[in-house]
């Protein structure tokens, strides 16, 4: 071997080894730039809201009781008058929140009351020509499923959002129109309140 050769295998081996630290180091080098994680935008609370409204769309218990009230005075066969306390015994609610909904239903004309030891409620002659969407939207009181303005919403000037779910609540009163209280009186509805009104009967004879 030559000088010259000597001298590059001794400068070779007179090379400290890599060390741990030295590997990462050459590891990390190797590796892609990774991207900047930027943090997240805070989305305006009101706008986030709105879409939970929209989730949990649904009557309001008020409401709710109000066509239960409605239907099960339908029954046209009754002989006396139902009272308060029956209907809240039939559908298992508070005796208190029947009696909130019966008089709002008396104040529209679609219940008529009676007081004494013989009174009760029965429907009124126009209730049952009312349609659904009509008695809906009186007990709701509502004309929007969303209230951009209360707290004002940051996307109010430039959103198409509104104007959709306002169709939409347009198209669901539409469809209820097509539907008077008759109508579901008419359906199987009518087999399940005589059985109701009987079993009540029953149960006090």
């Amino acid at each position: 071997m030559t000088n010259a050769g000597c001298c590059v295998v001794e400068a070779w081996a007179s090379r400290a080894a890599p060390t741990p630290l030295d590997a990462q180091r050459l590891l990390h080098d190797q590796q892609p730039p990774q991207p900047t994680r930027r943090s997240p935008r805070r989305m305006n609370l009101h706008f986030v809201g709105m879409f939970t409204m929209v989730h949990h769309v649904q009557l309001t218990r008020f409401s709710d009781l109000g066509l239960r009230v409605l239907l099960y005075l339908s029954q046209q066969e009754l002989v006396e008058p139902v009272t308060s306390g029956e209907i809240a015994t039939q559908f298992h609610v508070p005796h208190n929140h029947i009696s909130k909904v019966v008089h709002k239903l008396g104040q529209l004309g679609w219940v008529e009351t009676q007081r004494g030891r013989h009174g009760g409620l029965r429907l009124s002659a126009a209730a049952p020509l009312l349609t659904l969407g009509t008695i809906v939207r009186t007990l709701e009181g509502a004309t929007s499923l969303v209230d951009c303005d209360d707290p004002p919403c940051v996307l109010r000037h430039g959103c198409s959002l509104k104007g959709v779910l306002d169709d939409a609540l347009e198209a669901f009163y539409q469809a209820l129109d097509r539907h008077t209280l008759a109508d579901l009186y008419k359906q199987r509805t009518r087999s399940t309140l005589i059985a109701l009104h009987r079993s009540h009967a029953t149960a006090r004879s």
